[in-house]
């Protein structure tokens, strides 16, 4: 790789875990304030700013203060369209990379340590990052919209103005509607159904509301449904593999500078399992002095044996490699998500091999999350029996979609852009590096 990236090797280097957690609602006034206006199918640089906000608000586990970004940017594909916004926070508290294209999903990668460095040229990220860009444009050509629902946890909605014969019942309903408002919830008068409420359920709401509501007001325009969204993790399992080899740069004073990423890739998997065993030449590590994330002399005899073992790139060698040293399960396959998924929750890695261009790089995949979304539609409406309120009728509906999946990608960049990653099932477009991109899974000791 190229020399001039080993300076921000040693000031970009980040690490990401997550444990499972289950994340909802981030209920306060910043996540209505951040809230941004989408009436197209792209959003700007700065409203994706207030996305990645929203992002963290919903979805951190630790304090965070959601003013805190570095700086951003946008990337754009080969027509000169912006695609791609990267919002880093500052103090490495981490990125998160946001779509420009409201017919794509919104968050395409996160880590909450680190930043996302602009200088990302022929490194093994850009070959990610431009499968998202061919993703991107494919979708923004369809008809359709598959990632609306997701869109609406960052759209805000604007009420609309409400006429009605008395001034102050007008105050009496948005007080509600701004406290409402302020617990997280988005508020559509009845006259306007929601974009996700089936017609069957909507029409129950309108004629429930009609018997139950107070006669004196017009119920079509002051019942209210209000709206919560909520973001789960439904499957979490990694990041599990915690090393952070570099395949180039001053890792341990130029220690293995000249191994290859398949090397690092394959060690760290090695390390891992603690586990090699070569049925015509027994190697015994010592892996109590292989570490994570800085090099030893045992580090170096151990990614010796690998590279004078292979072929440089070629998947042939490398998956023989897994086979004759401890791991005779080892397969190649065409890169497939479903397969991809069910290694990862066995918590097995995944040996990633891509080309671009001229250049080739190996990495490893190691942890899944799959991410749902749901919302609850509640109805309210003015109350008969004094005092004059807003009351819960008792009536809600409940939807569910799912969100996708993110991977979490090790480079060998010694952490740098590790990260959580949407979307590894990808197409291949125009890029030549596809047609060699492969997978090696099933690989576990035979003990």
């Amino acid at each position: 790789m190229k020399k001039y990236l080993y300076l921000f090797l040693l000031v970009c280097i980040s690490s990401c875990s997550k444990s499972q957690v289950d994340i909802t609602t981030y209920q306060n006034d910043d996540l209505q304030q951040l809230k941004i206006e989408i009436n197209g199918d792209y959003i700007t640089l700065k409203q994706a700013e207030n996305v990645a906000k929203l992002f963290n608000l919903q979805n951190r586990t630790k304090g965070y203060d959601s003013d805190n970004i570095e700086n951003s940017f946008t990337i754009e594909n080969e027509y000169y369209d912006s695609q791609i916004h990267v919002v880093n926070f500052n103090k490495n508290d981490g990125y998160v990379i946001v779509s420009s294209s409201t017919k794509y999903a919104p968050i395409l990668a996160y880590c909450e340590t680190g930043y996302f460095d602009s200088n990302y040229k022929n490194t093994p990220v850009e070959i990610w990052l431009n499968e998202q860009l061919y993703n991107i444009h494919c979708s923004n050509k369809e008809s359709s919209n598959n990632y609306s629902q997701e869109w609406n946890s960052y759209k805000r909605q604007p009420l609309n103005n409400m006429l009605t014969k008395s001034e102050s019942l007008n105050s009496f309903r948005d007080e509600w509607i701004s406290m409402w408002e302020s617990q997280g919830y988005i508020c559509h008068p009845l006259y306007e159904k929601p974009d996700d409420l089936p017609d069957d359920i909507y029409n129950n709401f309108c004629q429930s509301a009609e018997g139950i509501a107070n006669p004196d007001y017009d119920y079509m325009i002051n019942s209210i449904i209000l709206e919560s969204n909520t973001t789960r993790i439904t499957l979490n399992t990694g990041n599990f593999l915690t090393s952070t080899w570099n395949c180039s740069g001053d890792f341990s004073l130029n220690t293995y500078e000249d191994f290859s990423s398949d090397a690092v890739a394959i060690g760290q998997i090695l390390k891992y399992h603690n586990w090699i065993y070569n049925n015509s030449n027994f190697i015994d590590f010592d892996w109590d002095e292989i570490h994570d994330n800085y090099a030893t002399n045992e580090t170096k005899l151990l990614l010796t044996y690998i590279d004078s073992n292979i072929s440089t790139h070629n998947i042939n060698s490398i998956k023989n490699f897994f086979n004759n040293n401890g791991y005779p399960n080892a397969r190649i396959i065409s890169h497939n998500s479903v397969t991809t998924r069910d290694n990862l929750l066995s918590r097995k890695p995944i040996f990633m091999i891509g080309r671009e261009n001229n250049s080739q790089h190996s990495w490893v995949c190691s942890g899944y999350q799959s991410m749902s979304r749901s919302k609850e539609y509640f109805l309210y409406v003015i109350s008969v029996v004094p005092p004059l309120q807003f009351e819960y009728t008792g009536l809600s509906h409940y939807v569910s979609s799912s969100s996708g999946a993110y991977y979490y990608m090790n480079w060998g960049w010694g952490g740098q852009y590790n990260g959580w990653f949407f979307n590894t099932n990808v197409n291949p477009g125009n890029n030549n590096y596809i047609n060699n991109r492969n997978d090696i899974v099933d690989i576990y000791p035979s003990i």
